[in-house]
């Protein structure tokens, strides 16, 4: 399944075997120069090869994976700006029509766009030249044939940029593929440096192919995977108005939903901070969160704190007094950006001061108690072009951040990224968010919906997935007033989504409870639980009898260029299979599960999750209204 790259010294050419990507050749580019592998002359050099160009070697290794690093034999520094492996439409043996084939689109973190596509198309999700990161699929619309292209497993700080190259501008005719690493670094006077590795694998069912590539980073996973976290968190209701008696009431009640255990985590989100970048606990914390996290550890759950380390507002002492220590853009600019909570710049994590100060931040929460730690904000570095070491760029830098803080608290304790570039912390993270922010608003759900059906395939394999809080709250489920913060309201839209259209119903909120039962990954409430009624415990407490292991696998994920899949299996051989059949739309809608298609001989003994009833289920069809769900479980072999 996994596809090895072939590269032929006497053209320069390169190829993946069983895709019809041939005649590609490597692009590397420098501040001053491009070079084409297929304009050099290349020699065998170990188990590679090595080409000289204007002083600059070229090194190329395919076996398994692509890898290429470059050492500077010139007299002065350059800058690496990219390098790429390039398919351009005009030298493949094969036609690669656009019509032909469905993209799949994966963002840098989570809130970078996402999805599925027909190639070359745009839809609400996804603009026509959207590249990928990390990883880009492509599945024939007609042919049991897919392939997937994907970084390794050894981060160098660089980035993926994975597109089609289209013969025209109108993107639905011929396309090629590019595969780019963007570099964005110094390579100094006789200095080497190696870009990211690069992996492919090829079959018929792209789903598979995805699991596969998953599974290949697992079983070369250093840091092995942890049970995941289960428990309270306070953004989604209190946001940055949490206080010390909040944390505590919610606590309380949270005892009688999820009993204390090594796996149940009390998080005290953004607001207990004096300031982004002042990380001192304000007046709402009279007590300080050292008290705050023995008591949590008293009630027999593991104290959990969040930070936006790299974030440093303007008006702090620290901005004023060490301007050296903020990253800069490419006119050599501090990076500001304005926030809700004021104007931030940027710390750069190559900086020693700043990896000093930031190991002395996380050594002193430690210290404090707690061992949990949600590190946000961190993708907010990317835009920025210069560091203190010239040799690395953002991806780097982000990574080098994350070092610092896994070394300040340990492997024992448990990070949870929220934001950072996914490939920049493979190995370090516990857990890795892989959806957006969720609000108890429909819009929130389609978004999300739409990030986790793209990274299913991540749970336990590469991290536990976080696919943010579990969120009941609605008119049926809570008479709190304040239960949507104050806002302007507007119109659903899945574009501008933040806080669009009205406030969740019942049927809606179910939708969610089941996509995060789906996603097998972490089940943090986010409510303010002293609020709920007896049915959103009853909703809470189902998810919890049916929590899985595993992540579901969304069956139709490449059935339709503009819609969410539909149907969602976590498949068991020893014990029952949950079923989600999901009507996201605003029409009613017959959705059928044909076990045969999907490889499977029958689903029997087949149980509604949200009730317990037995279904007597002939094979017909399910008649689903507007956005609302069957959750099912059985057996399916």
């Amino acid at each position: 399944m996994q596809v090895p790259f072939t590269f032929n010294p006497d053209t320069g050419r390169i190829k993946l075997e069983s895709t019809g990507l041939v005649n590609g050749y490597v692009l590397f580019e420098f501040d001053r120069l491009k070079l084409r592998s297929n304009e050099l002359h290349w020699l065998q050099h170990g188990d590679g090869y090595l080409a000289d160009g204007n002083g600059i070697e070229l090194h190329i290794q395919c076996q398994e994976t692509f890898i290429c690093w470059v050492r500077n034999t010139t007299d002065q520094d350059i800058r690496w700006e990219a390098v790429s492996l390039r398919f351009d439409h005009q030298h493949l043996t094969e036609p690669f029509q656009s019509e032909d084939w469905m993209e799949l689109i994966h963002g840098e973190d989570f809130g970078s766009p996402c999805g599925v596509r027909r190639a070359g198309l745009s839809h609400v999700h996804l603009k026509a030249d959207q590249p990928s990161n990390m990883i880009f699929g492509l599945r024939h619309r007609k042919q049991s044939r897919a392939m997937l292209f994907a970084v390794g497993n050894t981060s160098q700080g660089d980035r993926s940029r994975f597109f089609l190259t289209h013969s025209s501008a109108h993107c639905e005719a011929l396309f090629g593929v590019c595969l780019q690493l963007l570099q964005k670094r110094f390579v100094m006077r006789s200095q080497t440096l190696t870009a990211s590795q690069l992996c492919c694998f090829a079959g018929k069912n792209l789903n598979d192919l995805l699991q596969a590539y998953g599974q290949w980073h697992s079983q070369n996973q250093a840091r092995p995977i942890r049970q995941k976290q289960m428990g309270w968190n306070s953004w989604d209701y209190f946001t940055g108005s949490i206080s010390q008696d909040d944390v505590l009431a919610n606590m309380d009640k949270l005892q009688s939903i999820m009993p204390p255990g090594l796996d149940r985590v009390v998080v005290i989100d953004e607001g207990w901070e004096t300031r982004w970048g002042e990380w001192q606990a304000n007046v709402r914390f009279p007590y300080g969160m050292k008290q705050l996290a023995s008591q949590i550890s008293e009630a027999g759950y593991r104290p959990g704190i969040w930070t936006a380390p790299l974030m440093m507002s303007v008006f702090s002492p620290c901005y004023r007094l060490h301007p050296d220590w903020f990253a800069r853009d490419e006119q050599g600019k501090v990076v500001t950006y304005q926030l809700a909570y004021g104007t931030m710049a940027f710390l750069d994590p190559t900086h020693p001061q700043v990896q000093d100060w930031l190991h002395a931040l996380f050594t002193g929460l430690r210290e404090d108690g707690y061992t949990y730690f949600k590190v946000d904000f961190t993708q907010m570095l990317l835009p920025c072009s210069q560091f203190n070491d010239i040799r690395m760029a953002s991806g780097g830098a982000i990574r080098r951040a994350y070092q610092v803080i896994r070394d300040a608290i340990g492997d024992d304790a448990y990070l949870l990224s929220c934001g950072a570039p996914y490939e920049q912390v493979i190995g370090l993270a516990d857990a890795i968010r892989t959806s957006g922010d969720i609000l108890n608003f429909w819009s929130h759900v389609l978004v999300n919906a739409n990030a986790l059906s793209v990274r299913w395939w991540m749970h336990r394999n590469l991290w536990q997935s976080d696919p943010d809080f579990l969120v009941v709250r609605c008119s049926q489920t809570s008479n709190d007033p304040h239960r949507v913060k104050l806002h302007v309201p507007k119109p659903l839209s899945v574009t501008e989504h933040w806080r669009s259209g009205r406030e969740m119903q019942y049927n809606q909120v179910q939708v969610y409870a089941l996509l995060i039962l789906l996603s097998g990954g972490e089940i943090i409430l986010s409510d303010d639980l002293t609020k709920l009624n007896d049915k959103a415990f009853g909703l809470i407490q189902t998810v919890l009898d049916h929590q899985q292991d595993k992540a579901a696998v969304p069956l139709d994920l490449f059935d339709s260029h503009d819609q969410l899949p539909r149907i969602w299996v976590t498949h068991h051989e020893d014990r029952p299979s949950i079923v989600g059949l999901i009507n996201w739309s605003d029409d009613p809608q017959m959705i059928v599960f044909d076990p045969k298609r999907w490889g499977y001989d029958r689903f029997a003994k087949v149980q509604n999750i949200w009730d317990g009833s037995s279904i007597h289920w002939d094979g017909s069809p399910f008649q689903l209204p507007p956005r609302s769900c069957m959750a099912l479980s059985g057996d399916l072999h």
